[in-house]
């Protein structure tokens, strides 16, 4: 999706990382009846490194997929808040 771009700017991927979340989350919310009316879609947070700490509104739904680049995780989550 990047190329060699994303080596040289972690900055771009992290952007790129957001918008593929925009793309699901807002096909997501496309596809289900009577849901575009009543949902809102937040900012996407990509949280990177190992030592963080990130505390949200207690979620009501969910899923997490963890998928593998080369040797290197990159979990992916949808919350749902109701």
């Amino acid at each position: 999706m990047l190329g060699g771009d994303a080596a040289s700017s972690p900055s771009i991927m992290r952007d790129a990382l957001g918008e593929l979340c925009n793309m699901v989350a807002g096909n997501f919310k496309a596809r289900v009846s009577n849901l575009a009316d009543s949902c809102m879609l937040s900012v996407p947070t990509v949280i990177t490194g190992g030592d963080y700490c990130m505390e949200t509104v207690q979620p009501s739904d969910g899923f997490t997929v963890a998928l593998q680049y080369d040797t290197e995780l990159v979990w992916v989550a949808l919350v749902l808040h109701s």
